[in-house]
């Protein structure tokens, strides 16, 4: 009896040569800095303690300023009532 010849390549794939794998270096996404929000934060800060300086000096003012008024009515009345 003779042994029959087998095809290894109908049963048995062949493997496949490795694929060389390209590594492409990896791009780190440069992020542009938004300078809005520290710009806006300074202002907001800036337009806060302009804003207690303002109190402040009306607090300071407060008594000489209701002086002042004060006369200016008596003054007005003394004027409107002359006879």
């Amino acid at each position: 009896m003779k042994p029959s010849l087998v095809e290894y390549e109908k049963i048995f794939k062949k493997k496949a040569a490795p694929i060389e794998i390209q590594i492409k270096p990896q791009r780190i996404p440069v992020q542009q800095i938004d300078n809005y929000h520290f710009f806006f934060n300074v202002f907001s800060i800036i337009i806060v303690i302009s804003g207690i300086i303002i109190l402040y000096n009306r607090k300071r003012n407060k008594e000489k300023n209701k002086l002042l008024q004060t006369q200016r009515i008596i003054q007005l009345y003394h004027d409107t009532n002359k006879k």
